[in-house]
């Protein structure tokens, strides 16, 4: 089904299919998931942001967080990421901000020299 919501004209059809279904199931984690999967293949950035945020929200996990750090990463938006970053390493215990920097450090730093 999500599969005929891939042309443009049908994304807020699917916006709103996926937003129900986590609203009604808001603690299958797979269902972030494929909704994630799917807005990768839209041009809905803002969407994926939101979403991002609700399953951190939801689950307040590391995966969780990693993975709104790629998404930041990958839509090279890095004063937000560095921002993210702050914000994280603010609240995060010290193997949680070790962890954390060993697989993002590296982009921190190149992202404030811009």
């Amino acid at each position: 089904m999500v599969a005929s919501y891939a042309a443009s004209e049908k994304q807020p059809d699917a916006l709103k299919f996926f937003w129900a279904e986590i609203k009604k199931h808001p603690k299958e984690e797979g269902l972030y998931e494929r909704f994630l999967k799917w807005l990768e293949q839209t041009s809905l950035v803002d969407e994926q942001l939101k979403a991002y945020t609700a399953a951190i929200n939801q689950y307040n996990s590391q995966t969780w967080y990693d993975r709104m750090a790629r998404f930041y990463i990958r839509q090279k938006r890095q004063q937000a990421f560095v921002n993210y970053t702050k914000q994280l390493l603010d609240v995060f215990d010290d193997d949680e901000a070790s962890v954390y920097m060993e697989t993002f450090g590296h982009n921190r730093s190149k992202a404030t020299a811009r």
